[in-house]
């Protein structure tokens, strides 16, 4: 078997082969941080024309701006991508969208809180993709592994237990983490198996909601019909983007 020589030309192609690989990974690797901030961009233009967050939220489902495959999957992922808080994995609340035009019943009464469409989303996520709680930064703060109700036991609980006071205002630090710690321990071992079965059936109203800092029945309501969408979009209820724009203007807003 003959070999063929190493020339300048040889050097030349296989030079030109590897930096085409390496251009190759770059781009493979920065695709979706440009996608997602392109994405980002199209969804804060959607917030600053749309006349209410309600009507928002139900364009993101069909604004040609936002890109994704094509396929009602692709877009909800997209949107919850473009949402997620950069520090919070599964907090839908990287965006500010806000809550006019939900009917009364699902406006927080906290002023601290009046981000229920982005309250909407994370109930959205959790209902949809749970894979964000597989970090072992979930066990450390629940202080067990926890199980397959995990998701609804955070929905849940964060309901029936107060946030950590002046939750709004916490800083970074080792005292904030205690706190924070401590709170969704709580809030996640007050849940009880009948709480659990009273969310899954639309029985929501059966379960007993707090008085404390961010507790609301108005939360608890709107946790429910996120999770609910989010079952059926799983199920393959929806045909179209715009039958699920129509669900959250018809389930959301005033009727």
């Amino acid at each position: 078997m003959t070999t063929r020589p190493w020339t300048a030309r040889t050097q030349f192609g296989i030079t030109r082969f590897l930096i085409i690989g390496l251009a190759l990974l770059v781009i493979g690797s920065a695709s979706p941080n440009v996608l997602k901030e392109k994405n980002q961009a199209c969804l804060q233009a959607i917030v600053q024309e749309a006349p209410t967050a309600l009507e928002a939220l139900a364009e993101m489902f069909t604004d040609p701006c936002l890109l994704d495959d094509g396929t009602i999957q692709g877009r909800i992922q997209a949107i919850l991508v473009a949402t997620e808080h950069p520090s919070v994995p599964g907090l839908q609340t990287g965006l500010y969208i806000g809550m006019t035009g939900f009917r009364q019943a699902l406006q927080d009464p906290w002023p601290t809180s009046t981000d229920q469409a982005g309250h909407f989303l994370t109930a959205v996520r959790l209902a949809t993709d749970t894979k964000f709680l597989s970090s072992p930064v979930y066990p450390i703060l629940l202080g067990e592994w926890g199980d397959e109700e995990v998701a609804l036991r955070l929905v849940i609980g964060h309901e029936k237990e107060p946030d950590p006071p002046d939750a709004d205002k916490l800083k970074p630090d080792l005292k904030t983490f205690i706190a924070v710690t401590n709170s969704i321990r709580t809030q996640y071992h007050s849940v009880t198996q009948e709480d659990l079965a009273n969310f899954r059936t639309g029985h929501w109203q059966a379960i007993q909601v707090g008085t404390g800092f961010g507790n609301s029945l108005a939360d608890l309501q709107l946790s429910y019909l996120g999770w609910r969408f989010g079952q059926l979009l799983a199920e393959g209820h929806f045909q179209s983007k715009t039958e699920i724009a129509r669900w959250i203007r018809d389930q959301l807003g005033e009727s």
